[in-house]
Protein backbone atom coordinates (compact mmCIF):
# COMPACT_ATOMS: atom_id res chain seq x y z
CA UNK A 1 0.00 0.00 0.00
CA UNK A 2 3.07 2.57 0.67
CA UNK A 3 4.72 1.78 -2.65
CA UNK A 4 1.62 2.42 -4.04
CA UNK A 5 0.89 5.74 -1.99
CA UNK A 6 4.53 6.51 -3.19
CA UNK A 7 4.09 6.12 -6.59
CA UNK A 8 1.00 7.91 -6.89
CA UNK A 9 2.69 10.28 -5.24
CA UNK A 10 5.08 10.94 -7.77
CA UNK A 11 3.22 10.74 -10.64
CA UNK A 12 1.21 13.78 -9.27
CA UNK A 13 4.40 15.95 -8.57
CA UNK A 14 6.87 14.68 -10.75
CA UNK A 15 5.99 16.81 -13.61
CA UNK A 16 7.74 19.97 -11.82
CA UNK A 17 9.87 17.87 -8.88
CA UNK A 18 11.79 20.50 -6.98
CA UNK A 19 14.22 20.02 -4.58
CA UNK A 20 15.04 21.31 -1.11
CA UNK A 21 16.18 25.11 -1.10
CA UNK A 22 19.50 26.01 -0.27
CA UNK A 23 21.74 29.33 0.26
CA UNK A 24 24.49 30.48 -1.74
CA UNK A 25 27.03 33.57 -1.43
CA UNK A 26 29.13 35.54 -2.95
CA UNK A 27 32.22 33.59 -4.50
CA UNK A 28 30.68 30.36 -3.66
CA UNK A 29 29.46 27.19 -5.65
CA UNK A 30 27.48 24.59 -5.80
CA UNK A 31 27.48 21.47 -7.92
CA UNK A 32 25.20 18.35 -8.09
CA UNK A 33 22.98 16.25 -9.72
CA UNK A 34 19.99 17.38 -11.50
CA UNK A 35 17.03 15.45 -12.47
CA UNK A 36 14.64 15.91 -15.04
CA UNK A 37 12.17 17.92 -14.65
CA UNK A 38 13.91 18.55 -11.29
CA UNK A 39 14.14 22.79 -10.30
CA UNK A 40 17.34 23.72 -7.80
CA UNK A 41 16.75 26.63 -5.71
CA UNK A 42 19.63 28.79 -4.02
CA UNK A 43 18.63 31.93 -2.26
CA UNK A 44 21.19 34.76 -1.78
CA UNK A 45 21.04 37.43 0.76
CA UNK A 46 22.94 40.60 -0.16
CA UNK A 47 25.34 41.50 2.57
CA UNK A 48 26.52 44.27 1.23
CA UNK A 49 25.91 46.54 -1.75
CA UNK A 50 27.46 45.39 -4.92
CA UNK A 51 28.26 46.79 -8.59
CA UNK A 52 26.98 43.53 -10.32
CA UNK A 53 25.80 39.85 -9.36
CA UNK A 54 25.54 37.31 -11.62
CA UNK A 55 25.33 33.39 -11.41
CA UNK A 56 28.09 31.46 -13.74
CA UNK A 57 26.19 28.22 -15.26
CA UNK A 58 29.58 27.33 -17.28
CA UNK A 59 30.67 23.81 -15.67
CA UNK A 60 27.22 22.31 -15.95
CA UNK A 61 27.56 19.61 -18.33
CA UNK A 62 24.24 19.41 -19.52
CA UNK A 63 21.50 22.06 -21.11
CA UNK A 64 20.07 24.24 -17.95
CA UNK A 65 18.05 27.41 -17.27
CA UNK A 66 18.84 29.92 -14.96
CA UNK A 67 16.11 31.76 -13.44
CA UNK A 68 16.02 35.00 -11.01
CA UNK A 69 13.15 36.06 -8.52
CA UNK A 70 12.48 39.01 -5.75
CA UNK A 71 11.86 38.27 -2.25
CA UNK A 72 8.14 37.98 -3.43
CA UNK A 73 8.76 35.37 -5.34
CA UNK A 74 8.12 37.08 -8.87
CA UNK A 75 10.10 36.56 -11.72
CA UNK A 76 12.73 38.88 -12.71
CA UNK A 77 14.48 37.16 -15.62
CA UNK A 78 14.78 34.27 -16.95
CA UNK A 79 18.41 32.96 -19.18
CA UNK A 80 18.34 30.08 -21.30
CA UNK A 81 21.22 29.26 -23.61
CA UNK A 82 24.37 32.02 -23.69
CA UNK A 83 24.10 33.71 -27.25
CA UNK A 84 27.01 32.97 -29.45
CA UNK A 85 28.19 36.38 -29.64
CA UNK A 86 27.46 37.61 -26.44
CA UNK A 87 30.52 37.55 -23.86
CA UNK A 88 30.75 35.89 -20.54
CA UNK A 89 30.71 37.88 -17.73
CA UNK A 90 34.04 36.80 -16.51
CA UNK A 91 35.55 37.08 -20.05
CA UNK A 92 36.33 33.36 -20.00
CA UNK A 93 36.02 30.18 -22.19
CA UNK A 94 33.23 27.90 -21.96
CA UNK A 95 32.62 24.95 -24.43
CA UNK A 96 29.00 24.47 -23.06
CA UNK A 97 26.67 27.80 -24.31
CA UNK A 98 23.86 26.10 -23.69
CA UNK A 99 25.13 26.71 -19.83
CA UNK A 100 24.55 30.29 -19.32
CA UNK A 101 25.00 33.17 -16.97
CA UNK A 102 22.39 35.01 -15.36
CA UNK A 103 22.52 38.74 -14.03
CA UNK A 104 20.38 40.25 -11.71
CA UNK A 105 19.15 43.89 -13.00
CA UNK A 106 20.79 46.91 -11.72
CA UNK A 107 22.21 47.49 -8.47
CA UNK A 108 22.07 45.05 -5.21
CA UNK A 109 21.75 46.54 -2.15
CA UNK A 110 22.96 45.35 0.74
CA UNK A 111 19.99 43.27 2.61
CA UNK A 112 18.30 42.81 -0.44
CA UNK A 113 16.99 39.08 -1.12
CA UNK A 114 16.61 36.90 -4.13
CA UNK A 115 16.18 33.47 -5.21
CA UNK A 116 17.92 31.75 -8.25
CA UNK A 117 16.59 28.90 -9.82
CA UNK A 118 18.57 25.84 -11.69
CA UNK A 119 15.94 24.23 -14.46
CA UNK A 120 16.68 21.89 -17.48
CA UNK A 121 15.64 22.43 -21.32
CA UNK A 122 12.62 20.01 -21.41
CA UNK A 123 14.13 16.54 -20.20
CA UNK A 124 17.48 17.62 -19.84
CA UNK A 125 18.95 16.86 -16.99
CA UNK A 126 23.15 15.96 -15.61
CA UNK A 127 25.47 17.57 -13.52
CA UNK A 128 25.03 21.41 -12.50
CA UNK A 129 27.82 23.36 -11.22
CA UNK A 130 26.70 27.17 -10.42
CA UNK A 131 29.36 30.28 -9.28
CA UNK A 132 28.12 33.33 -7.77
CA UNK A 133 30.04 36.27 -8.47
CA UNK A 134 29.67 39.69 -6.61
CA UNK A 135 31.26 42.60 -7.49
CA UNK A 136 31.98 45.53 -5.12
CA UNK A 137 30.88 48.74 -6.13
CA UNK A 138 33.64 51.07 -6.73
CA UNK A 139 33.95 55.15 -7.43
CA UNK A 140 35.79 56.89 -9.49
CA UNK A 141 38.52 58.74 -7.04
CA UNK A 142 37.54 62.64 -7.86
CA UNK A 143 34.05 62.07 -6.60
CA UNK A 144 33.98 62.31 -2.92
CA UNK A 145 32.55 59.34 -1.27
CA UNK A 146 30.97 61.70 1.11
CA UNK A 147 29.69 63.98 -1.32
CA UNK A 148 28.73 61.94 -4.12
CA UNK A 149 26.26 64.55 -5.97
CA UNK A 150 28.50 68.14 -5.23
CA UNK A 151 25.61 71.39 -5.78
CA UNK A 152 28.52 73.65 -5.18
CA UNK A 153 27.41 75.85 -7.85
CA UNK A 154 25.81 79.25 -7.48
CA UNK A 155 22.97 80.02 -10.05
CA UNK A 156 21.92 83.16 -8.10
CA UNK A 157 22.30 85.68 -11.10
CA UNK A 158 19.49 86.19 -13.55
CA UNK A 159 21.77 85.10 -16.70
CA UNK A 160 21.88 81.51 -15.06
CA UNK A 161 18.35 81.27 -14.49
CA UNK A 162 17.47 77.68 -15.40
CA UNK A 163 15.54 77.83 -18.20
CA UNK A 164 14.74 74.06 -20.35
CA UNK A 165 13.94 73.92 -23.67
CA UNK A 166 12.30 71.58 -26.05
CA UNK A 167 14.62 69.61 -27.87
CA UNK A 168 13.26 70.28 -31.69
CA UNK A 169 13.80 74.17 -30.93
CA UNK A 170 17.64 73.63 -30.09
CA UNK A 171 20.09 75.01 -32.40
CA UNK A 172 22.70 72.39 -34.03
CA UNK A 173 25.35 73.25 -31.40
CA UNK A 174 22.91 73.40 -28.24
CA UNK A 175 21.98 69.75 -28.79
CA UNK A 176 25.54 68.34 -29.29
CA UNK A 177 26.61 70.58 -26.04
CA UNK A 178 23.53 68.31 -23.97
CA UNK A 179 25.23 65.23 -26.36
CA UNK A 180 28.77 66.13 -25.17
CA UNK A 181 28.32 66.86 -21.59
CA UNK A 182 26.31 63.64 -21.13
CA UNK A 183 29.36 61.61 -22.54
CA UNK A 184 31.64 63.26 -20.11
CA UNK A 185 29.54 63.07 -16.78
CA UNK A 186 30.05 59.02 -18.01
CA UNK A 187 33.49 59.00 -18.65
CA UNK A 188 34.20 60.44 -15.08
CA UNK A 189 31.93 58.30 -13.12
CA UNK A 190 29.24 60.70 -12.32
CA UNK A 191 26.62 59.99 -14.48
CA UNK A 192 26.84 56.16 -12.78
CA UNK A 193 25.29 57.38 -9.44
CA UNK A 194 22.30 58.51 -11.59
CA UNK A 195 21.79 54.97 -12.67
CA UNK A 196 22.24 53.10 -9.25
CA UNK A 197 20.07 55.71 -7.94
CA UNK A 198 17.08 55.36 -10.03
CA UNK A 199 17.36 51.61 -10.37
CA UNK A 200 17.31 51.12 -6.28
CA UNK A 201 14.27 49.75 -5.41
CA UNK A 202 14.49 50.45 -1.97
CA UNK A 203 13.20 54.27 -3.28
CA UNK A 204 9.70 54.27 -3.56
CA UNK A 205 9.29 56.55 -6.81
CA UNK A 206 7.08 55.30 -8.94
CA UNK A 207 3.04 54.61 -9.02
CA UNK A 208 2.94 57.01 -6.36
CA UNK A 209 2.47 60.62 -4.81
CA UNK A 210 6.39 61.02 -4.83
CA UNK A 211 6.81 60.37 -8.48
CA UNK A 212 6.74 63.89 -9.91
CA UNK A 213 8.95 65.55 -6.57
CA UNK A 214 11.72 62.71 -6.42
CA UNK A 215 12.34 63.43 -10.40
CA UNK A 216 11.57 66.66 -10.14
CA UNK A 217 14.80 67.05 -7.91
CA UNK A 218 16.61 64.28 -9.87
CA UNK A 219 17.07 65.81 -13.21
CA UNK A 220 17.89 69.29 -11.04
CA UNK A 221 20.90 67.72 -9.73
CA UNK A 222 21.76 66.23 -13.22
CA UNK A 223 21.33 69.88 -14.17
CA UNK A 224 23.62 70.92 -11.77
CA UNK A 225 26.47 67.98 -12.42
CA UNK A 226 26.43 69.42 -16.30
CA UNK A 227 26.83 73.05 -14.88
CA UNK A 228 29.73 72.29 -12.72
CA UNK A 229 31.77 70.86 -15.84
CA UNK A 230 32.09 74.65 -16.38
CA UNK A 231 32.97 76.75 -19.29
CA UNK A 232 29.93 76.28 -21.80
CA UNK A 233 28.35 74.60 -19.24
CA UNK A 234 28.01 77.51 -16.50
CA UNK A 235 24.47 78.57 -17.32
CA UNK A 236 23.34 75.10 -18.85
CA UNK A 237 19.76 74.48 -19.02
CA UNK A 238 18.85 70.48 -19.37
CA UNK A 239 16.46 70.29 -22.59
CA UNK A 240 13.03 68.46 -22.66
CA UNK A 241 11.68 65.92 -25.37
CA UNK A 242 7.92 67.54 -25.88
CA UNK A 243 6.47 64.35 -27.53
CA UNK A 244 3.44 65.88 -28.93
CA UNK A 245 5.89 67.93 -31.70
CA UNK A 246 6.90 64.87 -32.96
CA UNK A 247 3.94 63.22 -32.86
CA UNK A 248 2.17 66.26 -34.79
CA UNK A 249 5.04 66.00 -37.07
CA UNK A 250 5.24 62.05 -37.80
CA UNK A 251 2.24 60.81 -36.14
CA UNK A 252 3.11 57.08 -34.88
CA UNK A 253 5.91 56.49 -37.32
CA UNK A 254 8.28 56.45 -34.33
CA UNK A 255 11.01 55.99 -36.63
CA UNK A 256 11.32 58.83 -37.79
CA UNK A 257 10.55 61.40 -35.22
CA UNK A 258 13.04 63.66 -34.81
CA UNK A 259 13.98 62.70 -31.05
CA UNK A 260 15.66 59.46 -32.71
CA UNK A 261 17.39 61.52 -35.55
CA UNK A 262 18.94 64.49 -34.05
CA UNK A 263 22.11 63.37 -32.33
CA UNK A 264 20.87 61.20 -30.06
CA UNK A 265 21.13 57.54 -32.06
CA UNK A 266 17.93 56.13 -34.04
CA UNK A 267 16.10 52.54 -33.26
CA UNK A 268 18.15 49.77 -32.62
CA UNK A 269 19.38 47.62 -35.18
CA UNK A 270 17.49 44.61 -35.12
CA UNK A 271 20.15 42.22 -37.14
CA UNK A 272 22.20 43.35 -33.89
CA UNK A 273 20.29 42.45 -30.66
CA UNK A 274 18.52 46.00 -31.24
CA UNK A 275 21.97 47.85 -30.45
CA UNK A 276 21.86 51.89 -31.01
CA UNK A 277 25.05 51.64 -33.93
CA UNK A 278 24.61 55.32 -35.44
CA UNK A 279 25.59 58.87 -34.41
CA UNK A 280 28.73 57.54 -32.39
CA UNK A 281 26.45 55.47 -30.27
CA UNK A 282 27.97 52.25 -30.90
CA UNK A 283 30.69 53.13 -28.56
CA UNK A 284 28.93 53.68 -25.67
CA UNK A 285 28.83 51.54 -22.91
CA UNK A 286 25.90 51.53 -20.26
CA UNK A 287 26.56 51.19 -16.65
CA UNK A 288 25.51 48.13 -16.47
CA UNK A 289 24.43 45.61 -18.99
CA UNK A 290 21.02 45.35 -20.70
CA UNK A 291 19.82 41.84 -21.11
CA UNK A 292 23.57 40.91 -21.07
CA UNK A 293 24.22 42.69 -24.28
CA UNK A 294 26.84 45.28 -24.18
CA UNK A 295 25.38 48.33 -25.54
CA UNK A 296 22.57 51.01 -25.59
CA UNK A 297 19.36 49.27 -26.59
CA UNK A 298 16.17 50.11 -28.15
CA UNK A 299 13.21 48.10 -29.16
CA UNK A 300 10.74 50.74 -30.91
CA UNK A 301 7.30 49.75 -31.26
CA UNK A 302 5.43 49.11 -34.60
CA UNK A 303 8.90 47.50 -36.02
CA UNK A 304 9.12 44.66 -33.76
CA UNK A 305 5.57 43.53 -33.95
CA UNK A 306 5.45 42.82 -30.21
CA UNK A 307 3.74 46.35 -29.09
CA UNK A 308 1.82 49.10 -31.02
CA UNK A 309 2.22 52.79 -31.07
CA UNK A 310 -0.93 53.16 -31.57
CA UNK A 311 -1.91 51.87 -27.48
CA UNK A 312 -1.07 55.74 -26.96
CA UNK A 313 -3.67 56.27 -28.71
CA UNK A 314 -4.51 60.78 -29.12
CA UNK A 315 -2.88 61.07 -25.46
CA UNK A 316 -0.19 61.67 -27.06
CA UNK A 317 -1.15 65.06 -28.94
CA UNK A 318 -0.85 67.98 -27.04
CA UNK A 319 -4.62 69.04 -26.99
CA UNK A 320 -5.59 65.78 -25.36
CA UNK A 321 -2.96 65.49 -23.16
CA UNK A 322 -3.86 69.62 -21.99
CA UNK A 323 -7.95 68.34 -21.81
CA UNK A 324 -6.82 64.95 -20.02
CA UNK A 325 -4.83 66.53 -17.43
CA UNK A 326 -6.98 69.94 -16.82
CA UNK A 327 -9.61 67.31 -15.72
CA UNK A 328 -8.08 65.88 -12.67
CA UNK A 329 -8.50 68.31 -9.83
CA UNK A 330 -6.73 66.37 -7.33
CA UNK A 331 -3.19 65.47 -7.70
CA UNK A 332 -3.92 61.64 -6.61
CA UNK A 333 -2.22 59.27 -4.01
CA UNK A 334 -0.97 55.94 -5.12
CA UNK A 335 -4.09 54.56 -5.65
CA UNK A 336 -6.16 57.43 -7.04
CA UNK A 337 -6.56 58.18 -10.68
CA UNK A 338 -6.21 61.67 -10.90
CA UNK A 339 -3.48 64.29 -12.19
CA UNK A 340 -0.65 62.28 -10.93
CA UNK A 341 -1.86 58.79 -12.55
CA UNK A 342 -2.62 59.71 -15.89
CA UNK A 343 0.73 61.62 -16.33
CA UNK A 344 2.73 59.02 -15.34
CA UNK A 345 0.43 56.65 -17.62
CA UNK A 346 1.42 58.69 -20.15
CA UNK A 347 5.18 58.97 -19.44
CA UNK A 348 5.63 55.68 -18.72
CA UNK A 349 3.98 55.26 -22.69
CA UNK A 350 7.31 57.16 -24.01
CA UNK A 351 9.13 54.63 -22.41
CA UNK A 352 7.90 51.75 -23.91
CA UNK A 353 7.54 53.13 -27.25
CA UNK A 354 10.92 53.71 -27.83
CA UNK A 355 12.46 51.19 -25.65
CA UNK A 356 10.68 48.30 -25.87
CA UNK A 357 7.98 46.03 -23.06
CA UNK A 358 10.43 44.59 -20.40
CA UNK A 359 8.64 41.64 -21.05
CA UNK A 360 9.19 41.34 -24.65
CA UNK A 361 13.18 41.59 -24.59
CA UNK A 362 13.09 45.69 -25.05
CA UNK A 363 15.86 47.90 -24.85
CA UNK A 364 17.08 49.97 -21.59
CA UNK A 365 14.17 52.48 -21.85
CA UNK A 366 11.56 49.66 -21.57
CA UNK A 367 12.42 49.27 -17.83
CA UNK A 368 11.99 51.19 -14.63
CA UNK A 369 15.70 49.20 -13.52
CA UNK A 370 17.75 50.12 -16.42
CA UNK A 371 16.25 53.50 -18.00
CA UNK A 372 18.59 55.76 -17.37
CA UNK A 373 20.93 54.55 -19.62
CA UNK A 374 19.53 55.82 -22.29
CA UNK A 375 20.05 59.52 -22.46
CA UNK A 376 16.87 60.30 -23.87
CA UNK A 377 15.75 59.44 -20.05
CA UNK A 378 16.56 62.48 -18.75
CA UNK A 379 14.60 64.53 -21.65
CA UNK A 380 11.22 62.68 -21.10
Amino acid sequence: MFLQLKTFFLLIVGISAISYQQSIKCGETKEGNRQANESVIFTFNALNDYDQVYLEGCKSTHDIVLEIKDSTGHLIKSQDDQPPNQPRQNGGECENRFAPDITIPGYVKRGQQYTFVVKGYRQRHGDYSVTLVCETLTYPDEIPSTTPFPTSYQDDDEECSRIRKPWHLLSESERQLFINGFRELKKIGKLDYFTQTHADRGIDKHNNAGFLPWHRYFIWELETQFRNLGGDYKCFGLPYWDWSYDIAQHEYNVADWQILNSGLGGAGNKDNNYCVDNDGWDSYTPYNNDNDVNCLRRKICGESGEISCAFWGGGGQASALHSLLSDEYNYGDDDDKDYRYWLETKHGAAHVRIGGPQDKGGGHLGSTSTATHDPIFYLI
